[in-house]
Order: C-alpha cells, then sequence, then structure tokens
C-alpha cells in the first residue's frame, strides 16, 4: 500500500535488491570521483578527548570545538553578615522541625520504593522505582519502564547507567542531575552544614504560600529553599539544571509530610520546569538506615 501511494513500482523492493546485487567496485568509485571531492572532505568526531587512545592530531590538524552545554547559573544577591546569619537561624530551626540534628546527622542511608509519573509527549507515563542513598556519595535509582529495568548510579565522582543491554558512561546531564538530587537531601545538608553557605533572602509567596526564602550555596551548586512560614518545613526547591531540551529551571513542589523513626519526610514531589509539569515522584514507604545491599553500586 505504501509503494501504490507513493507511486512506486509494487515489486520496488525486489529491484532495489536487484539493483544494488548488480553495483561493482568500479561504479563506487566513478560516482565517488565525480560527487565526492577528496580536498573538501571534513571528518567530525564527537567524543571525550580523554577517552581516545590517541590523540586526533596524529590524523592531521585538529580544530577543537567545545559543545558542553553549561549549566545556567541563578543570579545570587549580594551576602551581608545580616542575611548569613538569619539564613542559618531559620536552617538551624528546620533541622529541629524535621527531627533534629542528632537524628539527621545519624542517618546513614535511605532506602525508598517510589512510583514516578513521567510526562511525555504522548501523556503521562507511570512506572514503579526505587531509590537508594548512601552517604554522603552514593546514589541507586531504578526504573521499571516499558524497555525493561533502567538503572542510573553514581558513585563518587562517576556515574553509570544499566539498561538490559548494557552498562554505559550517563550522559553529562544525567550525572549533573544525581549530584544535584544528593546535594539538596536534607539529611546530606545535615551531614555538611559546615561546608555550606546559608543566605536568607526574605519573605516570599511559593504555591500560594507564605514562606521564608533561602539560598544554599556549595563548592559548585547552588539552590532556593522554601520553607513554610508558620511549620518551617520545606515546601519546595528552586534549581538550575540541564533537562530533556536543554538548560532549565526547575521548580519542585514538596508535600505529603510523614514521620519515618522520628523524621520528617515528603512522600511527594512534583517537578515543573517553567511551569510545565514534567514529573511527580510518590512514595509508598522510606527507609531510614535500611540493609542495603551494596552490590548494586558496583558496576555490571
Amino acid at each position: 500500500m505504501t509503494y501504490a501511494y507513493y507511486g512506486y513500482p509494487l515489486d520496488f523492493l525486489q529491484k532495489a535488491k536487484k539493483n544494488l546485487e548488480a553495483v561493482t567496485k568500479e561504479d563506487i568509485l566513478r560516482v565517488a570521483k565525480k560527487y565526492l571531492k577528496s580536498d573538501q572532505v571534513q571528518i567530525l568526531t564527537v567524543g571525550n578527548p580523554a577517552d581516545f587512545d590517541e590523540p586526533l592530531t596524529v590524523f592531521g590538524e585538529v580544530n577543537e570545538i567545545d559543545i558542553t552545554i553549561p549549566t545556567p547559573v541563578a543570579e545570587v544577591p549580594e551576602a551581608t553578615p545580616e542575611s548569613l546569619t538569619k539564613g542559618k537561624i531559620l536552617l538551624e530551626k528546620m533541622i529541629e522541625k524535621m527531627g533534629g540534628m542528632e537524628k539527621m546527622t545519624g542517618v546513614k542511608n535511605l532506602a525508598a520504593k517510589m512510583k514516578l509519573t513521567q510526562v511525555t509527549p504522548m501523556g503521562e507515563m507511570e512506572m514503579d522505582g526505587t531509590l537508594n542513598m548512601v552517604y554522603p556519595d552514593k546514589i541507586h535509582m531504578s526504573i521499571n519502564t516499558p524497555m525493561g529495568e533502567m538503572s542510573m548510579v553514581m558513585v563518587s565522582d562517576e556515574a553509570w547507567m544499566t539498561s538490559p543491554q548494557d552498562t554505559t558512561p550517563a550522559p553529562g546531564a544525567i550525572k549533573e542531575n544525581l549530584t544535584g538530587t544528593l546535594f539538596r537531601d536534607p539529611v546530606l545538608m545535615c551531614k555538611m552544614l559546615n561546608d555550606l553557605k546559608t543566605q536568607y533572602v526574605g519573605e516570599s509567596t511559593f504555591d500560594k504560600k507564605p514562606v521564608e526564602e533561602l539560598i544554599i550555596s556549595g563548592e559548585k551548586l547552588s539552590y532556593n529553599l522554601y520553607l513554610d512560614k508558620t511549620l518551617l518545613l520545606p515546601v519546595g526547591v528552586k534549581y538550575n539544571t540541564i533537562g530533556q531540551q536543554g538548560p532549565t529551571e526547575v521548580t519542585e513542589y514538596f508535600k505529603d509530610y510523614r514521620e519515618v523513626t522520628g523524621l520528617k519526610f515528603p512522600f511527594n514531589k512534583i517537578a515543573f520546569e517553567k511551569e510545565k509539569k514534567v514529573s511527580e515522584t510518590s512514595f509508598e514507604n522510606i527507609e531510614v538506615n535500611a540493609a542495603i545491599d551494596m552490590k548494586i553500586f558496583d558496576k555490571k
């Protein structure tokens, strides 16, 4: 039907195979000499030079083009002694509301089962998954996709992805998102509190509610943290990252706080990119200091 619709002969496939088999090396060379200008050929190589077995200059002159997509840097107001002092006080109050510094720093790991809803051009797609975080530098996220189980793993500075087919290094955007997930985690925040700069921005509105706004900054990353003005629990964050369409700003909303071994965690997180919903994570359960099989962090 396709051949008839486009006006091809109905035996097009058979004719194409027969004609291709009739092509000789001489035919290829003749056409190549006519259409391919050897003095104008340019070879484009895409990759990380550090992974090459030898420099590309062995083939001749190389013109390097940096195609790294930089993460947009948010504008941060200049900190003052007053804003830093108030920011630290509010953060300490938040930690106390979430369960206290002693309990938070006593968390060695978190293990959770979740349902992830991903918004795609074809609609919302719901998938089951697990999230394991071992502090300070390990994260393992596994999702059951229609193509099979997909895992994203980061251990220290190395990140990779595992599918039913193979294991490959994680793209820069995936690694950056895993790093950010750890960095914005409140438990890790407590553990590295002395290495963070907490700046008070002021009173604002978030999710149509009055909040206290803070900026949490590390050596390379930063994000805006919003605390419920009355409860002083985190109701959301805003940060810059690399999305599916390139650099973007993400706003996450935290809802449905529940108590787990004396600590309070949001069991629902909804993420928006520029006011458009992109995902929702609903945790079925969260376990503190779980018996995690550390083999999940081994590269297969």
